[in-house]
Protein backbone atom coordinates (compact mmCIF):
# COMPACT_ATOMS: atom_id res chain seq x y z
CA UNK A 1 0.00 0.00 0.00
CA UNK A 2 3.26 2.47 1.10
CA UNK A 3 6.35 1.96 0.52
CA UNK A 4 9.10 3.74 1.70
CA UNK A 5 12.44 3.41 -0.27
CA UNK A 6 15.87 4.24 1.00
CA UNK A 7 14.28 7.52 2.86
CA UNK A 8 16.24 9.95 4.89
CA UNK A 9 15.19 13.08 6.42
CA UNK A 10 17.22 15.68 8.86
CA UNK A 11 15.48 18.43 10.64
CA UNK A 12 17.43 21.17 12.64
CA UNK A 13 20.41 19.07 12.23
CA UNK A 14 18.25 16.13 14.43
CA UNK A 15 18.53 12.33 11.87
CA UNK A 16 14.71 11.29 11.77
CA UNK A 17 15.21 8.82 9.08
CA UNK A 18 18.09 7.32 7.35
CA UNK A 19 18.20 5.56 4.28
CA UNK A 20 14.71 3.81 5.72
CA UNK A 21 13.00 1.05 3.64
CA UNK A 22 9.92 0.23 5.18
CA UNK A 23 6.01 -1.54 3.71
CA UNK A 24 2.59 -0.69 5.47
CA UNK A 25 0.32 -2.90 3.89
CA UNK A 26 -3.52 -3.08 3.50
CA UNK A 27 -5.39 -3.71 6.51
CA UNK A 28 -1.93 -3.31 8.72
CA UNK A 29 -2.99 -1.53 11.78
CA UNK A 30 0.36 -0.57 12.76
CA UNK A 31 1.35 2.00 15.41
CA UNK A 32 4.88 3.45 15.62
CA UNK A 33 6.24 4.25 18.96
CA UNK A 34 9.56 5.85 20.15
CA UNK A 35 10.93 9.20 22.70
CA UNK A 36 8.96 12.46 22.09
CA UNK A 37 10.33 14.09 19.59
CA UNK A 38 12.03 11.48 17.84
CA UNK A 39 9.68 12.23 14.78
CA UNK A 40 6.86 10.34 14.91
CA UNK A 41 4.35 12.46 13.93
CA UNK A 42 7.11 13.41 10.76
CA UNK A 43 6.42 10.06 9.13
CA UNK A 44 2.60 10.59 8.95
CA UNK A 45 3.13 14.33 7.50
CA UNK A 46 5.80 12.38 5.02
CA UNK A 47 3.45 10.28 3.56
CA UNK A 48 0.85 13.26 3.92
CA UNK A 49 3.22 14.80 1.48
CA UNK A 50 2.89 17.46 4.34
CA UNK A 51 7.15 16.91 4.78
CA UNK A 52 9.48 16.44 2.01
CA UNK A 53 12.17 13.82 2.51
CA UNK A 54 16.24 14.40 1.66
CA UNK A 55 16.76 11.41 -0.16
CA UNK A 56 14.43 8.38 -1.36
CA UNK A 57 10.75 7.98 -2.06
CA UNK A 58 7.40 7.08 -1.09
CA UNK A 59 5.18 4.77 -3.74
CA UNK A 60 1.38 4.95 -3.08
CA UNK A 61 0.10 1.73 -4.07
CA UNK A 62 2.67 1.73 -6.71
CA UNK A 63 2.96 5.24 -7.43
CA UNK A 64 5.65 7.62 -6.86
CA UNK A 65 4.45 10.30 -4.12
CA UNK A 66 5.10 13.48 -6.17
CA UNK A 67 3.33 17.10 -6.13
CA UNK A 68 1.41 16.14 -9.36
CA UNK A 69 -0.08 13.06 -7.41
CA UNK A 70 -0.55 14.46 -3.86
CA UNK A 71 -3.58 15.56 -4.14
CA UNK A 72 -5.09 12.63 -5.79
CA UNK A 73 -3.54 10.44 -2.71
CA UNK A 74 -5.56 12.69 -0.11
CA UNK A 75 -8.23 11.71 -1.43
CA UNK A 76 -7.70 8.57 -0.15
CA UNK A 77 -6.26 8.78 3.56
CA UNK A 78 -8.18 10.45 6.21
CA UNK A 79 -5.17 11.78 8.90
CA UNK A 80 -6.53 12.27 12.46
CA UNK A 81 -4.52 14.61 14.47
CA UNK A 82 -4.67 15.29 18.18
CA UNK A 83 -6.66 18.45 17.48
CA UNK A 84 -8.04 18.60 13.92
CA UNK A 85 -8.33 21.48 12.48
CA UNK A 86 -12.04 21.13 10.96
CA UNK A 87 -13.17 24.62 9.06
CA UNK A 88 -16.71 25.43 9.69
CA UNK A 89 -18.34 27.48 12.49
CA UNK A 90 -20.59 25.22 13.13
CA UNK A 91 -20.16 21.46 13.64
CA UNK A 92 -22.80 20.88 10.86
CA UNK A 93 -20.74 22.88 8.04
CA UNK A 94 -17.56 21.26 9.13
CA UNK A 95 -18.97 17.88 8.32
CA UNK A 96 -20.37 19.34 5.45
CA UNK A 97 -17.43 20.97 3.83
CA UNK A 98 -15.58 18.54 2.40
CA UNK A 99 -18.79 17.83 0.15
CA UNK A 100 -18.45 22.02 -1.02
CA UNK A 101 -15.72 20.59 -2.99
CA UNK A 102 -15.90 19.93 -6.76
CA UNK A 103 -14.61 16.04 -6.40
CA UNK A 104 -17.27 15.39 -3.99
CA UNK A 105 -20.64 16.84 -5.18
CA UNK A 106 -23.16 14.30 -5.63
CA UNK A 107 -21.85 12.42 -2.77
CA UNK A 108 -23.50 13.67 -0.07
CA UNK A 109 -24.40 11.84 2.52
CA UNK A 110 -27.70 11.08 4.15
CA UNK A 111 -29.50 12.35 6.83
CA UNK A 112 -29.54 8.36 8.11
CA UNK A 113 -25.79 7.69 7.23
CA UNK A 114 -24.76 10.77 9.17
CA UNK A 115 -27.03 10.18 12.12
CA UNK A 116 -25.70 6.80 12.28
CA UNK A 117 -21.99 7.20 12.20
CA UNK A 118 -22.01 10.16 15.10
CA UNK A 119 -24.32 7.30 17.09
CA UNK A 120 -21.47 4.68 16.52
CA UNK A 121 -18.77 7.78 17.80
CA UNK A 122 -21.03 8.36 20.71
CA UNK A 123 -21.93 11.87 19.20
CA UNK A 124 -25.39 13.11 19.99
CA UNK A 125 -26.90 14.29 16.91
CA UNK A 126 -27.40 17.84 18.22
CA UNK A 127 -23.55 18.38 18.73
CA UNK A 128 -23.94 19.76 14.96
CA UNK A 129 -25.50 22.45 16.05
CA UNK A 130 -22.51 23.38 18.21
CA UNK A 131 -19.95 26.13 17.11
CA UNK A 132 -16.76 24.04 16.10
CA UNK A 133 -14.82 26.39 19.05
CA UNK A 134 -16.76 25.12 21.66
CA UNK A 135 -16.56 21.41 21.67
CA UNK A 136 -13.68 19.42 23.15
CA UNK A 137 -10.15 18.40 21.27
CA UNK A 138 -12.23 14.52 21.37
CA UNK A 139 -15.37 15.50 20.04
CA UNK A 140 -13.44 17.33 16.79
CA UNK A 141 -11.38 13.93 16.13
CA UNK A 142 -14.53 12.28 16.50
CA UNK A 143 -16.01 14.56 14.11
CA UNK A 144 -13.21 14.29 11.82
CA UNK A 145 -13.58 10.56 11.88
CA UNK A 146 -17.10 10.77 11.41
CA UNK A 147 -16.13 13.32 8.23
CA UNK A 148 -13.69 10.82 7.03
CA UNK A 149 -16.06 7.69 6.73
CA UNK A 150 -19.00 9.99 5.44
CA UNK A 151 -15.96 10.28 2.63
CA UNK A 152 -15.44 6.82 2.44
CA UNK A 153 -12.08 6.61 3.51
CA UNK A 154 -10.39 3.36 4.28
CA UNK A 155 -7.20 4.57 5.15
CA UNK A 156 -6.35 6.40 8.21
CA UNK A 157 -3.37 8.25 9.83
CA UNK A 158 -3.81 8.69 13.35
CA UNK A 159 -1.61 11.04 15.84
CA UNK A 160 -2.44 10.47 19.55
CA UNK A 161 -5.94 9.41 18.58
CA UNK A 162 -6.93 8.11 22.29
CA UNK A 163 -5.18 10.84 24.22
CA UNK A 164 -8.55 12.81 24.35
CA UNK A 165 -11.03 10.06 24.75
CA UNK A 166 -12.73 7.92 27.07
CA UNK A 167 -12.37 4.35 27.45
CA UNK A 168 -15.83 3.60 26.12
CA UNK A 169 -15.30 5.57 23.19
CA UNK A 170 -11.70 3.79 22.80
CA UNK A 171 -13.48 0.62 22.63
CA UNK A 172 -15.61 1.89 19.74
CA UNK A 173 -12.28 2.85 17.77
CA UNK A 174 -11.39 -0.81 18.58
CA UNK A 175 -14.53 -1.87 16.75
CA UNK A 176 -13.84 0.39 13.89
CA UNK A 177 -10.53 -0.63 13.20
CA UNK A 178 -11.00 -3.74 14.18
CA UNK A 179 -11.71 -5.03 10.66
CA UNK A 180 -9.85 -6.08 7.81
CA UNK A 181 -11.77 -3.22 5.70
CA UNK A 182 -9.26 -0.39 7.03
CA UNK A 183 -5.46 0.29 7.38
CA UNK A 184 -4.39 2.20 10.18
CA UNK A 185 -0.79 3.47 10.54
CA UNK A 186 -0.85 5.45 14.12
CA UNK A 187 1.58 7.28 16.52
CA UNK A 188 0.99 6.84 20.20
CA UNK A 189 2.69 6.26 23.63
CA UNK A 190 -0.81 4.65 25.11
CA UNK A 191 0.02 0.94 25.94
CA UNK A 192 -3.62 -0.11 25.49
CA UNK A 193 -3.80 1.15 21.95
CA UNK A 194 -0.03 -0.17 21.12
CA UNK A 195 -1.56 -3.73 22.27
CA UNK A 196 -4.33 -3.39 19.87
CA UNK A 197 -2.59 -3.01 16.83
CA UNK A 198 -0.84 -6.27 15.39
CA UNK A 199 2.06 -4.05 14.20
CA UNK A 200 4.19 -2.20 16.14
CA UNK A 201 7.57 0.21 14.50
CA UNK A 202 9.82 1.98 16.96
CA UNK A 203 11.80 4.86 15.79
CA UNK A 204 14.90 5.39 17.46
CA UNK A 205 17.95 7.48 15.46
CA UNK A 206 16.60 7.81 12.22
CA UNK A 207 15.70 3.65 12.11
CA UNK A 208 11.92 2.55 11.67
CA UNK A 209 12.64 -1.14 13.66
CA UNK A 210 9.75 -3.80 13.55
CA UNK A 211 9.12 -4.95 17.48
CA UNK A 212 7.70 -8.14 17.38
CA UNK A 213 5.68 -9.04 19.79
Amino acid sequence: MIEFKALSLNLNNKIILENCNTVFKEGDKIVITGDSGSGKTTILNLIMGLAEADEGSIFFRGSKLSSENISEIRKSIAYIGQEPALGGTTVAEALDLPFKFKSNRGAEPDEKNITGILNFLLLDKDIREKNINSISGGEKQRIAIARALLLGKRIFLADEITSALDNTVIKQLYSLFSTEEYSLISVSHDPAWISFCSRRLNLKDGALTEVKP
